[in-house]
C-alpha cells in the first residue's frame, strides 16, 4: 500500500524537525552541561597530574644516570649517607644525643 505523495512530502520535513529538536534537548540538559563540566575538570586535574608524575620520571630518571658513575661523587654520596658505606680504613665515630 502505498501513502498519498503529499504525506511523503511532508514526513521527511517533520522527521527533520523532530530530530533536531531532540538533539537541541540532549545538548541543553543541565544534567548533561554538568556532567561535561565535571568530566572537563576531571581531564583537567588529570592532565596537570599526568605532567606531575612526568616531571618526577624525568628526575628519577636523571639520579639513575649520576648514580651509574662508579667514580662520581654523587654514588659517593648516596654510598656513605643513604647505606651507611665507609671507606677502607675510616673510623667511624657514633655520638647518641641528650633527649
Amino acid at each position: 500500500m502505498k501513502s498519498p505523495p503529499a504525506l511523503n512530502a511532508l514526513l521527511l520535513p517533520l522527521c527533520l524537525i523532530a530530530l533536531v529538536a531532540l538533539f537541541h534537548l540532549l545538548i541543553h540538559d543541565p544534567r548533561v552541561a554538568d556532567d561535561n563540566r565535571v568530566l572537563t575538570q576531571d581531564r583537567d586535574r588529570l592532565a596537570r597530574r599526568n605532567d606531575q608524575l612526568m616531571a618526577e620520571i624525568a628526575a628519577l630518571h636523571d639520579e639513575i644516570e649520576r648514580l651509574k658513575d662508579p667514580q662520581g661523587e654523587e654514588s659517593l654520596r648516596y654510598a656513605r649517607a643513604e647505606m651507611g658505606l665507609i671507606r677502607p680504613g675510616e673510623v667511624v665515630y657514633r655520638f647518641e644525643e641528650d633527649q
